[in-house]
């Protein structure tokens, strides 16, 4: 245990020093950008080498206050990624604030403001460097080996989760009462299936967790008895391993109902519909400015798949399907046409490029991604968001439960969580936890951290066909 605790306070310094280099460096480049094009700035690079420690300093503190450093990284590192966009907004505010009480010294607003904008993309570029070299060492390390009590539906959707955080965990497999019926688990993600073997039984914990040099048990039965949960954590303490519990209330929170507390006594206000922080009126803002930018700055690529589609097969350029939105309405869903237009249109969707209905030019706009862009007048219409759950077909709606529909309290999203992951290549209806966990905790910087995953998704070509 000393040496994960070690090599886990080695990982966040390292984030640490790269975030405070990252922004440094960011307001060099800033600097040398301005002198390129703006000529040279009001004060000498001798004073700005000095003063720019101060963005980079800031940075590091907000990124302190708001837990980034040991913050969980959340379901596809979301959790991470949002707080790092929220904290370094408001760390670079506060010193874009600095630079008005400077005003006498010919301080550059303009050279801020461009080390504001190159600094969260060489913050992200540092960090993912690191990771990519840490990895084999994170790995090897095997920070948590985590042991899962209970391989019924929540244990399997914990070891699902746990997939997704790359280098955080390492699952040894499950204990279940049900061993020796039931010897191991399979959980799938995308085209991947990742088996987990059944070590036994839940009383040969002691004996499992020496084996398997096991640093972490997490106990996921929702319906287990305070007495079985004591037993557990007795033995846990014994072998000196960390100790966790799926609350019982588990059920009650993928249901939709609201966490609260009076004192210090956990409450739960089940019926009533989520309140969503992300006002209308800032979601729509959001909505119609990124579609209009995206747009502008994706027209050559409309304009080279318009005369591609049009070379390649024959049929119109767009392809219209009928989709259901917000509150269960019906809406006419764009995408550039990838099938051949003798294909079915409500038929089940291709799950492989070998697919006879894929033309050429579709294989590539499907993997690529752009066979997507005209949703974009979706969003500036208002039938959709440029994040949220993604629209289903009517007729798979219409057999959804009083659970499911859940989903259709907001708008349908050009992207999502359940976009950006590797389920991507499997049905949305199958997959809805992706969906509830947005509905929980859907903001602003949520959004934007959605955004910029979807970039790095579309370059690897996640779960697209």
């Amino acid at each position: 245990m000393r040496i994960q605790k070690s090599a886990e306070l080695l990982f966040q310094f390292l984030k640490f020093i790269s975030d405070f280099a990252a922004v440094y460096l960011a307001y060099v480049a800033a600097f040398l950008t301005y002198e390129e094009f703006f000529g040279l700035p009001p004060q000498p690079w001798d004073e700005i080498k000095f003063l720019i420690l101060i963005p980079a300093a800031f940075c590091t503190f907000f990124f302190s206050v708001a837990n980034v450093y040991l913050c969980q990284p959340g379901p596809l590192e979301l959790e991470r990624l949002k707080r790092i966009l929220s904290a370094y907004f408001w760390s670079q505010v506060s010193v874009f604030s600095l630079t008005f009480f400077t005003k006498s010294h010919g301080y550059s607003r303009l050279m801020t403001l461009i080390g504001f904008f190159l600094g969260i993309i060489f913050i992200l570029f540092a960090r993912y460097i690191i990771d990519l070299f840490t990895r084999p060492m994170r790995k090897n390390l095997a920070l948590r080996r985590t042991l899962i009590l209970g391989a019924g539906k929540v244990g399997k959707t914990l070891a699902k989760n746990l997939l997704t955080i790359p280098g955080q965990a390492s699952v040894v497999g499950f204990l279940d009462d049900q061993y020796p019926y039931i010897t191991s688990i399979e959980i799938r993600m995308g085209e991947k299936t990742t088996t987990f073997p059944v070590l036994g039984q839940l009383s040969d914990l002691t004996q499992i967790a020496q084996e398997y040099k096991v640093n972490e048990v997490i106990v996921a039965m929702t319906k287990a008895t305070h007495n079985l949960h004591q037993e557990l954590l007795e033995k846990a303490q014994d072998l000196g391993i960390r100790f966790s519990i799926v609350p019982t209330a588990l059920e009650l929170m993928l249901t939709g109902a609201q966490s609260y507390s009076i004192g210090h006594v956990p409450l739960f206000r089940i019926g009533e519909k989520p309140f969503f922080v992300f006002t209308p009126l800032v979601k729509r803002s959001f909505d119609i400015i990124g579609a209009l930018l995206i747009a502008l700055f994706s027209a050559p690529i409309w304009i080279a798949t318009v005369i591609a589609i049009k070379l390649d097969s024959k049929g119109p350029v767009l392809f219209t399907h009928e989709r259901v939105g917000k509150k269960g309405r019906k809406f006419l869903l764009h995408k550039f046409r990838s099938m051949q237009i003798t294909a079915q249109p409500y038929a089940v969707t291709p799950d492989n490029q070998k697919d006879p209905r894929i033309t050429k030019v579709g294989k590539f706009i499907r993997r690529t991604s752009i066979d997507e862009l005209p949703q974009l007048l979706n969003v500036i219409k208002g039938d959709m968001s440029l994040v949220g759950p993604r629209p289903e077909m009517p007729f798979i709606v219409d057999g959804y439960d009083e659970f499911q529909k859940i989903r259709l309290l907001v708008k349908p999203g050009l992207t999502g969580v359940w976009q950006i992951s590797a389920d991507r290549a499997n049905p949305i209806h199958e997959n809805l936890d992706y969906d509830f966990y947005y509905l929980k905790n859907q903001s602003f910087w949520l959004d934007l951290a959605i955004l910029i995953k979807t970039l790095t998704s579309v370059a690897r070509g996640v779960g697209a066909y």
